[in-house]
């Protein structure tokens, strides 16, 4: 099982995130994210099962020290588009966000890294969906139930995924 890194939403905010989710399970279209029973988060980055754990607990440790609770704003609705389609709120990228993804990476350079999470390919998101043949239902049900979200990213995990096995956790700082 790989592992990710992830920046977790405050509790209402996430609370916001699944009832999106809930919607979308409700209404027979996808229950992936509301199935996986982890809270609303943005993933720094995925590394592959191979990846010696005991680096990614001491690098989370090390870069978190210094790390601060940061607000972010869930401005709309994105799409991975290709023969499936996965779904995601938009967050308005800033550049301490930007600052706490590039300490990570900076963190651990000789590891191995899902290309979709390296520094310059890394998009930021609050996946919403599993992978959907037709994505029209669920944008659908989502523009119906979609406002802007606007919270704070509170604590970075260390998980194995899936199922979703918390390893470690780190509350950010006060700013």
């Amino acid at each position: 099982m790989p592992f990710a890194i992830t920046l977790r939403l405050d509790p209402a905010s996430a609370d916001r995130i699944e009832s999106l989710r809930h919607a979308l399970a409700t209404e027979g279209i996808d229950s992936d994210r509301y199935n996986l029973v982890y809270p609303a988060h943005i993933t720094l980055a995925i590394y592959p099962d191979r990846t010696p754990e005991d680096r990614l607990h001491a690098a989370l440790a090390h870069v978190t020290a210094s790390w601060r609770i940061l607000p972010v704003t869930l401005s709309g609705i994105g799409i991975f588009h290709g023969t499936s389609s996965i779904l995601w709120a938009a967050p308005v990228v800033g550049r301490d966000l930007l600052m706490l993804h590039a300490s990570l990476a900076e963190a651990l350079p000789d590891l191995s890294i899902h290309p979709h999470y390296q520094p310059e390919a890394w998009t930021p998101h609050v996946t919403l969906t599993g992978a959907l043949p037709d994505p029209g239902p669920a944008l659908k049900t989502l523009l119906t139930h979609w406002q802007p979200v606007t919270g704070t990213l509170v604590q970075a995990d260390l998980v194995r995924f899936r199922p979703v096995e918390m390893l470690q956790s780190r509350s950010l700082a006060q700013p």
